[in-house]
């Protein structure tokens, strides 16, 4: 074997050990230029010490280049890409890589589907998803994904405008917490992590990349993609059409979640539910255009007896007689891009209540309320 298929040999078989010693070219060079006693015939030959010297340079190129992978906070490209099914990652810059298709998951009525994202964002960097059922903040990168779940508006949309597909778009940015609505628990918005920040910068302002916008003054990574949903769309395991009562469906849990807000359990009792949905704050005038079905109320009534005693009146029932009492009141479900607007609010007398546009949105583990729209307004009494 050549002395060149040797170091080839060694470096292919060693290099992921391979560490560079304190003093070793010192040392090496020491070697070299000491004089040895040893018998002409035992000095080693000039290619024995070239060979040594070019080993040497290869060992430490190698470890250099260990040691710029290890520190640089660049963005990196992603080996883990796979081959189908996802564009190419642009040669520079930052990026995020939508799947040519989502994926459906399970067989729930809701025809929902999973997107599966490729970046080169930094782990643990949080991002805003929008679709066409609402928004939800905030998931984080992990391992170079970032997963979305979306579910099918075709069969079962609470307002009951049926769409073929949807459109998914991912944000990420500086100042994350800016797209969150109302005050969350505990007071404080959420934010990137300081990891994040030390890569991107405070203003993400080491993004670049043809993905870069600009969101509320800071530099943001926005990226979008249109799906059509996987056939067959609103059957179920029969082959029965599935849309009329998911649409139902929907809409009590949306009206559950949103009751469960408002309710005092430890108020007084029975909790009483207006039946009627009437806009007082997204209209110019009061108007109930809407109300719960009896089954509807059936429903509710089991999933909120938790609560208590619920018993549901109409708009034109008699006035309670005695106060303190307590009343919730529902209005319409209407979709915004960023998430559900329900009117809702809660009386316990004549001068005794409150009410606003609270705005929900769909999550893994269902409806949750994330706070109110104050461009309508409020009321209190």
């Amino acid at each position: 074997m050549s002395f060149e298929e040797r170091v080839k040999s060694a470096l292919a078989g060693r290099a992921a050990d391979a560490r560079a010693r304190d003093g070793g070219w010192a040392d090496l060079q020491r070697r070299l230029d000491e004089p040895s006693s040893a018998e002409p015939s035992d000095l080693p030959s000039i290619g024995r010490r070239l060979g040594a010297i070019v080993l040497a340079f290869a060992v430490f190129a190698l470890a250099g280049a260990f040691v710029w992978n290890a520190f640089r906070s660049g963005p990196t490209s992603q080996d883990s890409t796979p081959s189908n099914g996802y564009p190419s990652p642009p040669a520079s810059g930052y990026w995020i890589l939508f799947p040519d298709a989502p994926e459906p998951v399970g067989d729930g009525p809701d025809g929902a589907v999973r997107v599966v994202a490729l970046t080169n964002l930094p782990d643990g960097t949080l991002f805003l998803t929008n679709t066409d059922r609402g928004g939800m903040c905030c998931s984080a990168v992990t391992g170079g994904q970032m997963i979305v779940q979306a579910s099918s508006s075709a069969c079962d949309k609470v307002s009951g405008v049926h769409s073929p597909g949807t459109t998914i778009t991912i944000t990420a940015d500086a100042d994350i917490g800016q797209h969150v609505l109302g005050v969350p628990v505990g007071g404080q918005p959420p934010r990137q992590p300081d990891s994040v920040l030390a890569i991107l910068g405070d203003g993400f302002e080491n993004l670049t990349g043809d993905q870069v916008v600009e969101v509320g003054g800071n530099k943001g990574l926005v990226a979008s993609a249109s799906y059509a949903w996987p056939e067959p769309l609103c059957l179920d395991a029969e082959g029965s059409d599935r849309s009329a009562s998911s649409d139902s469906s929907r809409r009590v849990e949306v009206y559950e979640t949103l009751i469960r807000h408002l309710a005092d359990p430890e108020g007084s009792q029975p909790i009483y539910v207006l039946s009627d949905l009437c806009a007082q704050l997204m209209e110019p005038e009061v108007t109930c255009s809407d109300r719960l079905s009896r089954e509807e109320q059936e429903e509710l009534g089991m999933r909120l007896r938790d609560l208590g005693d619920i018993v549901f009146r109409a708009e034109d029932d008699p006035a309670f007689a005695d106060e303190p009492f307590q009343e919730i009141l529902l209005g319409p479900i209407v979709e915004k891009p960023d998430g559900l607007r329900v009117e809702g609010g809660s009386v316990c007398g004549g001068l005794c209540g409150s009410g606003a546009v609270y705005v929900l949105v769909a999550t893994h583990d269902g409806y949750q309320v994330m706070g109110t729209d104050d461009s309508y307004g409020s009321w209190i009494s």
